[in-house]
């Protein structure tokens, strides 16, 4: 039996021996996507402590997992991180030395007729890794941006690699000493310094408490906060300047940016991700299922920028997704003895995603295959708890009316849902953008009725109806909600797992079990609730909750009123776009005004440096009427407030 870490992104590489596996034969390992555990291998023993001063190597392979006592999480104080100027601009020349090579790479191959968006996807994601740091936070993030990149470019950013040298483990180690307060030593009976794996966020290093328990330690990596903060800085520039060119819309990134900067600060924010984990895997515990956990958080040990959690055994998803689609009998064999049945992980991976955004507080938002780690029994194990979701309840009923439908065969009911789940909406006509969905609804209901025949997995995917939704919003000029956005893109990922292990597991026979699971989770609620009520007799609470009902009686009929007595024609729609050009208008006199005082300006100055006399009002308007450099600013200006203008009039007015 071999360790399935021998096996990368699909391909057969040599085997390597089970008591030792290097960072470069990790790494090398490692090709598509960071590392976050050692890879597994048969069990060890763990060796006893260490040698005085706890540095010492561990062996890269499974240990025995020792279960301790859980701790409270205590208060860990978070970071507020600065940009430097100096550094800002430094990245500034990086960022546009890379956009440059890309419009130029991109030009060379339009000249040459082999332009494909395939390419210039591919050529896209290899400039966010040659940045590195935030440049692959950027890649990522943009990966989930459906509604506003073509589908093949958010197929290929999904693909980065996120792959850094590893920091000093000095500095690591001087971390953990500065959050623990003590010596490594007495910490840890032993500490490998050498990283198992390193991204542009973190190191990571495997290492054994002094209690014999084995854990994972994760070390943000030093000065990263401000290097992030600087990119970011940078970025507000680039998109204003775009934007003011009216290269975009005006206004078209600040949502974006503010999801961005939130993005970035929670993947160094380590205190709110070992809540976030340690969250999770309670949820898990009392969600009754035990097949789907996340590792412990040692909150003793950990920091602002210090993690140590549970060492965690077993394949990771990769593995077993390359396995399959190789039919290595090697990597099937150790899945079998490990009782892992791909089918029972696919169609608990799809409970999982049901489970985290009805029945949990969120959900886990990037179910990568790196970040997935199947257990003995088929048992997953969660890491990464940098990004999440949450959606309100409005959302989380539009998302189960969407499965009802689907199930009813219904286009109609999914697209109001969808609707529902997009929503606010920007003045459009909702009727026509509701034909529209129902359209690819039908589409994607014709295709699985057609695939009954000759089923495929393609065929069961809710692909379609999701591609197609971003499609029509982008023509709409819709920007969706980022946390929609995430719960989208974390539905398909997983069901494109959950179809990578077995192609026969079907979303809509799945959401049915989850419904039923809700079903007996309700009625036990209902049911404890009436024993309650029963054993104690009606109470004072009992009294509250009649009068609050009452009130939201009130108060519902109140609104239903309101919205019957609303006036037909949105008059701040029909109002919008004259004031809008107004306002235009106003900008380019204020803006026209000043160009010429400045050109003005500097027209009487030379005069008055060469000839010592003070120029005529003729002379200066005929010397500002002949400046070609004035002509063109006020020509790029003027085009600028006109394109600004158009952008509004192509807003669709709302009656």
């Amino acid at each position: 039996m071999v360790s399935p870490g021998a096996w990368t992104n699909g391909r057969q590489a040599e085997p390597t021996p089970p008591h030792r596996l290097g960072r470069a034969d990790w790494v090398a390992n490692r090709q598509n996507g960071r590392s976050r555990r050692p890879a597994p291998a048969p069990d060890l023993k763990v060796p006893g402590p260490a040698e005085p001063g706890a540095l010492a190597a561990l062996p890269r392979s499974r240990f025995l997992k020792i279960r301790g006592g859980e701790t409270t999480p205590p208060k860990m104080r978070r970071v507020v991180f600065e940009a430097r100027p100096a550094q800002a601009f430094g990245r500034l020349v990086v960022w546009l030395v890379t956009l440059l090579r890309y419009l130029g790479a991109n030009w060379l191959d339009a000249i040459r007729s082999r332009s494909t968006p395939e390419r210039r996807a591919a050529r896209l994601r290899q400039a966010f890794e040659r940045v590195g740091g935030t440049g692959v936070k950027i890649g990522q993030y943009l990966a989930m941006r459906l509604d506003f990149l073509p589908w093949v470019y958010c197929v290929e950013l999904s693909q980065m690699l996120d792959k850094v040298p590893p920091f000093p483990a000095t500095a690591a180690i001087a971390a953990i000493e500065r959050r623990t307060g003590q010596p490594l030593a007495q910490t840890f009976a032993r500490f490998d310094p050498e990283p198992v794996g390193s991204d542009s966020v973190a190191g990571v290093y495997q290492a054994i408490l002094r209690n014999g328990q084995q854990v994972v330690v994760r070390v943000r990596r030093p000065g990263v906060g401000e290097l992030f903060m600087a990119d970011l800085l940078v970025l507000d520039w680039i998109l204003l300047a775009i934007e003011y060119l009216t290269i975009l819309r005006p206004g078209f990134s600040q949502q974006m940016r503010h999801e961005f900067r939130s993005a970035i600060l929670g993947s160094l924010d380590f205190v709110q991700e070992a809540r976030f984990q340690d969250s999770f895997r309670r949820a898990a515990k009392r969600s009754g299922r035990r097949f789907f956990t996340a590792p412990r958080i040692y909150f003793d040990y950990s920091g602002e920028d210090v993690i140590v959690e549970e060492f965690v055994s077993g394949m990771w998803m990769w593995e077993l997704l390359a396995g399959i689609e190789q039919q290595d009998e090697r990597v099937l064999a150790l899945a079998r003895e490990l009782n892992i049945d791909p089918v029972r992980v696919a169609q608990r991976l799809m409970w999982i995603n049901f489970w985290g955004w009805d029945a949990n507080f969120f959900f886990h938002a990037d179910p990568h295959p790196d970040n997935i780690i199947i257990g003995r029994n088929g048992r997953l194990t969660f890491l990464g708890f940098s990004a999440i979701g949450a959606i309100d309840p409005k959302k989380r009923a539009a998302m189960h009316q969407n499965m009802y439908y689907l199930d009813r065969n219904d286009p109609l009911g999914m697209a109001r849902a969808t609707v529902t789940l997009l929503e606010p909406l920007p003045p459009i006509d909702v009727l026509e953008f509701t034909k529209e969905l129902e359209a690819y609804n039908w589409q994607m209901l014709y295709v699985r009725a057609s695939s009954l025949a000759n089923p495929s997995r393609a065929d069961r995917s809710l692909a379609i109806q999701w591609i197609g939704v971003f499609r029509v919003a982008a023509r709409y000029g819709i920007s969706m909600d980022f946390q929609a956005l995430r719960l989208l893109r974390t539905m398909l990922f997983s069901d494109t797992l959950a179809g990578r292990l077995h192609p026969d597991v079907d979303l809509v026979p799945e959401y049915r079990r989850f419904a039923r699971y809700r079903a007996r989770r309700a009625r036990l609620r209902v049911m404890r609730n009436i024993k309650r009520q029963l054993d104690k007799g009606s109470d004072q609470k009992t009294y509250i909750r009649l009068e609050r009902f009452a009130y939201m009686t009130d108060g519902l009929f109140a609104r239903l009123r309101h919205v019957l007595s609303i006036p037909a024609a949105n008059f701040s729609a029909l109002i919008g776009k004259g004031s809008s050009a107004i306002f235009s208008l106003v900008a380019f006199a204020v803006q026209a005004l000043l160009v010429t005082a400045v050109f003005a300006g500097a027209t009487v100055l030379a005069r008055l440096a060469f000839s010592g006399a003070m120029p005529s009002q003729a002379a200066v308007v005929e010397a500002l009427l002949s400046n070609p450099w004035y002509q063109l600013l006020l020509l790029a200006l003027f085009l600028i407030n006109t394109r600004s203008v158009l952008f509004h009039l192509e807003d669709v007015d709302v009656g």
